[in-house]
C-alpha cells in the first residue's frame, strides 16, 4: 500500500471536499482518501499497481480543482 498527499487548490466548501472524496475514490486501487479542507491536503492511499498518482491528480483536476506540483 502506497500513500501520497496532495494540495489541491480551489476547493471551499464541503460540496467540494466530496466530490474530490468520490472522484478519487471511484479510482480502481485506492484504498482510502481523506481531504482536510481547511489545508487544501488530500491523502490518498492506494495500490500502486492497479492506479498511478497521474490517474489520481487527473481525477481531481477532472472535478475541477488544481493540483499542486
Amino acid at each position: 500500500m502506497d500513500q501520497i498527499t496532495l494540495k489541491v487548490k480551489g476547493m471551499t466548501c464541503g460540496g467540494c471536499k466530496k466530490s474530490v472524496e468520490t472522484g478519487v475514490a471511484s479510482l480502481s486501487g485506492v484504498e482510502h482518501v481523506n481531504v482536510e479542507l481547511e489545508t487544501g491536503k488530500v491523502d490518498v492511499s492506494f495500490n500502486e499497481g492497479q492506479v498511478d498518482i497521474a490517474q489520481i491528480k487527473s481525477a481531481i483536476q477532472k472535478k475541477g480543482y488544481f493540483v499542486e506540483a
